[in-house]
């Protein structure tokens, strides 16, 4: 992988520590919950920090700017190739500076807490590959990476968002009287007209 401004790799690195940091978690027990909580908290905001780095090292122009490329299929013409704009810029700023901020939020939860937090970081790397990502196979993947670690954490049982979906949803409540079991003639032949019609 070769940058193109010969200097050090920023998109590479800020789009995969978040699966490095995952790689790790996968390793620790999951019953250590403090640690797997404060791994990944540590692990976005170290995230974050190189998402600085990468504003910092960006100046303002037309084009895509620090594009690091590698060949990877050469047969089929697949590369490996990453750039920034100021759009995309943008993008992976909010994307590093909201995720510490969602594994605050999390912090309480206590079901399957390591599984929880390995795809938040998961979750991480692919939108911040599919914000830097200029091949469009390189973006397929990425982007088909977001599917299983965004619907692990709004779909688990302790996840604050499901709850919170939960009980404001109505009950439903069966009621049982001589007014809604019982059906006179009237009313029978007055739906059988009516199928009839049909």
């Amino acid at each position: 992988m070769t940058p193109d401004s010969g200097g050090f790799p920023w998109l590479t690195v800020v789009t995969f520590v978040p699966l490095a940091g995952a790689i790790i978690a996968v390793m620790v027990p999951a019953r250590a919950l403090v640690v797997h909580r404060t791994w990944a908290l540590l692990v976005t905001l170290a995230t974050f920090g190189i998402s600085l780095g990468l504003l910092a090292a960006y100046h303002g122009g037309a084009g895509f700017q620090l594009v690091e490329r590698a060949g990877w299929v050469k047969s089929l013409n697949f590369n490996y190739i990453l750039g920034v704009d100021g759009i995309s810029l943008f993008m992976v700023l909010l994307t590093t500076f909201l995720m510490p901020a969602a594994v605050l939020v999390s912090w309480r939860i206590e079901q399957q807490v390591k599984y929880y937090m390995i795809a938040f970081l998961i979750l991480e790397t692919a939108m911040i590959g599919s914000f830097l990502a200029l091949d469009l196979l390189l973006f397929f993947l990425f982007f088909e990476a977001l599917l299983f670690p965004m619907y692990l954490p709004s779909s688990s049982s302790s996840s604050p968002w499901r709850d919170r979906r939960s009980s404001s949803s109505p009950s439903c409540s069966s009621t049982s009287g001589p007014d809604r079991t019982s059906a006179t003639p009237h009313s029978t032949t007055r739906s059988s007209s009516i199928s009839s019609f049909r």
